[in-house]
């Protein structure tokens, strides 16, 4: 038997490492990246890419930024990366793609820039405060340079802009704070930048081009008489803050293509009444619909795995969403004061509803809880229909479930969906299997119980982990489960007792 058990170890420990099961996590030293410098520049790589991040006090004020570091393109500047510098002249490669928010912004010397004909994102305020776009300002409303528009602010003469033929980015802040009432933009776009439309107040109307594929963080941000928009077919991506206050926008629908509603995306938009989400999107971001208090109908798209804290906090007037199979976290205040919802069911794929995720939410008169194991924040906040906090519906689930002992904890009314199967030892998610996924879990409940944290487990998976029946989730369940796997995979015959008489 030592010598099968041997073999058991022997097998878990070559699996382990040669990648044929999921490595278990392993503390692993943490250290600063070392400060990559090049003729006066900070630079990082990623990916087989370098990004420019910062200067020196080396740094010539003639600077010719080269197309290669090492052999692998440089295809960004970083945000802040020049900013205040002593640059009197600067030549970007055709190899940058990318310059981040305020690159160059406060170079008070700098009055000769040479830009790449193909870039395509300019953050906001790259250039403020530099001789170099002062003098351009002063020859045109607009500052188009190699197929950028830099630079049309303020602009209080125009009541309709049309961006010309020749632009292919707008650059961030572009249009910040310019009062024309609609804007067309040319088919040659493909960009729109950070904050490139912020706080123009009197924007009523914008027809954007399909060959949009990205629109920046806050682009129209504060644009408060933007009543509608429409997306173009071919978005991808959405920047955070993107529609944030535009207090007076309605309606609006997301092209097929954006995998992600960003963080605040259409924060304290106060007449959205209806939201129309692809079934491509994959995370709503946190605060992404807070205070969108007339906000009624947003269908939920069944590839959605997350909701952020506070995605639909203060949405009073919200329907009861139907929450898709896929999703697996309510995270904190995700619902809380949605006054409409009613009667809500969390799918069997949730594993945990956040602290207050349902606070103060009146009309809720019934919740079900589909899996035996979700963790339930316990407060009485997080599930509640009065002022004060407590809940006078029906928690509904299995027995035995979390929902079981958060109902009956707070004094709430359970409904038993009948008796929750029990799990069989070792097997923590209840597949019906005991694999490296279990053990992985496992051993990831004893790093938190280590770190003074929660071990994540329920009842049912806490009783199912302690294999050893030691009355502790530790690393030598761990361990244990992974040998149980090994030998299953080896075709070995293999019991728990066989295994605790052996160690």
């Amino acid at each position: 038997m030592k010598a099968f058990q041997k073999t058991v170890l022997g097998f878990a420990a070559m699996c382990l490492f040669s990648g044929a099961l999921p490595a278990l996590p392993v503390q692993t030293a943490v250290c600063a990246a070392e400060s990559n410098v090049i003729n006066g520049m900070t630079y990082e790589e990623s990916n087989g890419e370098i990004t420019i991040t910062g200067f020196t006090a080396d740094l010539p004020d003639e600077l010719e930024i080269p197309a290669e570091i090492g052999g692998m393109p440089v295809t960004k500047i970083g945000a802040y990366a020049f900013s205040n510098s002593g640059l009197t002249a600067v030549a970007i490669p055709e190899s940058v793609r990318e310059i981040g928010n305020n690159g160059f912004t406060f170079s008070n010397r700098l009055k000769t820039v040479t830009l790449p004909e193909n870039l395509g994102r300019v953050g906001s305020n790259v250039f403020s405060n530099t001789p170099w776009l002062t003098a351009l300002k002063t020859e045109n409303q607009m500052v188009i340079v190699q197929h950028v528009l830099l630079y049309a602010q303020y602009i209080y003469d125009q009541e309709h802009i049309t961006v010309p033929d020749d632009v292919r980015v707008i650059g961030g802040g572009a249009f910040y704070c310019s009062s024309m009432k609609t804007v067309t933009i040319s088919e040659s776009v493909t960009d729109i930048g950070n904050d490139a439309f912020s706080s123009c107040e009197n924007l009523e109307s914008v027809v954007i081009p399909d060959q949009v594929t990205a629109i920046g963080e806050g682009a129209f941000s504060n644009c408060g008489k933007l009543q509608s928009i429409a997306l173009p077919e071919n978005l991808r991506t959405l920047g955070t803050m993107v529609f944030s206050s535009c207090s007076a926008l309605q309606t609006i629908a997301i092209p097929a293509g954006v995998e992600e509603i960003p963080p605040r995306a259409f924060y304290s938009c106060y007449a959205l009444t209806e939201v129309t989400l692809p079934e491509t999107v994959k995370s709503i971001g946190e605060w992404a619909f807070f205070n969108c208090c007339n906000l009624q109908k947003c269908e939920l798209p069944q590839n959605l795995k997350e909701i952020g804290e506070n995605a639909f906090n203060c949405c009073a007037k919200l329907k009861t969403p139907v929450l898709p199979e896929h999703l697996t976290v309510v995270q904190e205040r995700a619902f809380s004061f949605c006054d409409q919802i009613t009667d809500i069911t969390i799918p069997a794929s949730v594993q945990q509803i956040g602290k207050e995720a349902f606070w103060k939410c009146e009309g809720l008169k019934k919740i079900t809880v589909l899996n035996p194991d979700c963790l339930i924040y316990d407060s009485g906040r997080t599930i509640s229909n009065q002022t004060n906090g407590g809940y006078a519906g029906v928690i509904a689930g299995y027995g035995g479930s979390e929902a079981q002992f958060y109902a009956e904890s707070l004094g709430y009314t359970f409904e038993s969906l009948g008796n929750a199967p029990e799990l069989a030892r070792g097997d923590l998610n209840g597949d019906g299997t005991i694999g490296a996924d279990d053990a992985q879990q496992t051993l990831q409940a004893y790093v938190n119980l280590l770190a003074d944290s929660s071990d994540g487990l329920s009842r049912r998976q806490r009783a199912a982990a302690d294999v050893n029946r030691d009355q502790q989730t530790d690393s030598a369940d761990a361990q244990l489960i992974l040998q149980y796997y090994a030998a299953e995979l080896s075709e070995t015959a293999i019991t728990w007792d066989m295994l605790l008489q052996n160690p």
